[in-house]
């Protein structure tokens, strides 16, 4: 499974196809009749997101992550229990064309989503979706969305200037800790476009004919464009890699009067092994639209610094006292943890293995298997990010695992 980009194509005046060009079974041929595989080869389907690249997973992916696999899952599954899995075939599911026109109009012979056998396209330009709810979803998704408005946005630096896309879809923070408050606290501003940017259209052609130029560069993309469209649509977040929680999430007018968003963070999360210090996140913020405005979003690549960086010169060290933990029941509400930092500060905890979630500093069982007889293991993690303080200021823990038992 991935996911597609349209914003390089999104305001051409030729109709180009856009989002990820993969096969649904690479080096499928038409004449398949899709009951074997061919070594080497992979299954794709795929889910489009709008101005998305790597490490921009927003809802609507985890939703048809979630129904593909509910999907596979549900056509695997025996009608016994103790039966073998049932076999999934290629000719069981459907395609759908890869290549999809950038301004959502199809041409008379474009073929439509079908059974695999039933599908007039060629079958090394599609995508393999496991029903038929999933293909079509995905498609309408396809056509749909570029016939809106569409908006792009960035975030501003610590001198309150916009982010460049000139030199990455994802906008990387320049001097992250300046943002970081003596609490622990991050903020993160968003900046709607109101005029075209240069965005960074790099492909593998380019960087062999200039391999002295990193990264290239066009605003083709907005040919004949003067300005943008902007939205009203509240702005949402999430962070992969786990290191920030949103504290809080405000809408105010800029000196342009367009609608932004001051996202608080709190710093929660260290890189887990090797050492201390932070690690780096992918923080984004998105909308997922509305009947006007496609939906739109922005991954901010945010690395922060270990714990001997300079913003912690002359802190203090932790350490973490996390006392074992008393195999519980598997129908246990919750399951207390104890662990204390020697700085006095408030401990946060993570699951490392096990079926359960923390929550108000307890672990809470989840999902634990059905019909279970033997105890499961669980492994908590503890740790404390510090305290950024110029005076007294305490760094990162290490952290500190406890293994338990729930006991069906």
């Amino acid at each position: 499974m991935t996911s597609g980009s349209q914003e390089t194509v999104s305001w051409n005046p030729y109709p180009r196809p856009y989002g990820t060009y993969l096969s649904a079974y690479r080096q499928d041929q038409d004449t398949n009749a899709g009951t074997t595989y061919q070594p080497h080869n992979e299954l794709f389907s795929g889910c489009w997101e709008m101005t998305s690249g790597h490490f921009d997973m927003s809802p609507r992916n985890y939703r048809f992550v979630a129904n593909w696999l509910d999907a596979i899952a549900s056509a695997r599954l025996p009608e016994k229990p103790g039966d073998p899995l049932k076999t999934i075939a290629l000719k069981d599911g459907w395609l759908m064309n890869s290549k999809i026109p950038a301004t959502g109009d199809l041409p008379r012979d474009y073929p439509m989503p079908a059974p695999y056998l039933e599908y007039k396209g060629h079958r090394n330009e599609a995508l393999w979706f496991p029903n038929e709810t999933l293909a079509r979803n995905q498609f309408d998704l396809g056509i749909s969305e570029p016939r809106k408005k569409i908006e792009m946005f960035t975030f501003l630096d610590p001198t309150n200037q916009p982010i460049s896309l000139a030199m990455s879809l994802m906008a990387p923070m320049t001097n992250p800790s300046a943002l970081l408050h003596d609490d622990g606290l991050f903020t993160l501003t968003t900046h709607r476009l109101t005029t075209p940017p240069e965005i960074c259209t790099v492909s593998e052609k380019d960087r062999k004919a200039h391999p002295e130029i990193p990264l290239t560069y066009t605003n083709t993309a907005f040919a004949g464009l003067t300005n943008l469209p902007v939205s009203n649509i509240p702005l949402q977040f999430i962070a992969h890699g786990g290191v920030f929680d949103a504290v809080k999430s405000e809408q105010f007018q800029d000196e342009r009067g367009v609608t932004e968003t001051r996202l608080t963070l709190r710093l929660k999360r260290h890189r887990i092994a090797p050492g201390d210090g932070f690690n780096m996140s992918f923080v984004r913020v998105f909308h997922e639209g509305d009947k006007d405005f496609a939906a739109a979003g922005r991954t901010c690549q945010i690395s922060l610094v270990p714990a001997d960086a300079p913003v912690l010169k002359g802190a203090k060290s932790q350490t973490i006292d996390f006392p074992p933990v008393a195999d519980a029941s598997a129908k246990s509400a919750k399951v207390e943890l104890h662990a204390k930092s020697s700085a006095g500060l408030p401990v946060d905890y993570f699951v490392l293995k096990g079926p359960g979630i923390i929550r108000d500093g307890a672990f809470i069982p989840m999902e634990v298997p059905a019909g279970a007889t033997t105890p499961i293991e669980v492994t908590v993690g503890a740790y404390q990010v510090g305290s950024f303080k110029e005076k007294d200021g305490v760094k990162p823990s290490a952290t500190v695992y406890q293994t338990f038992r729930l006991i069906p």
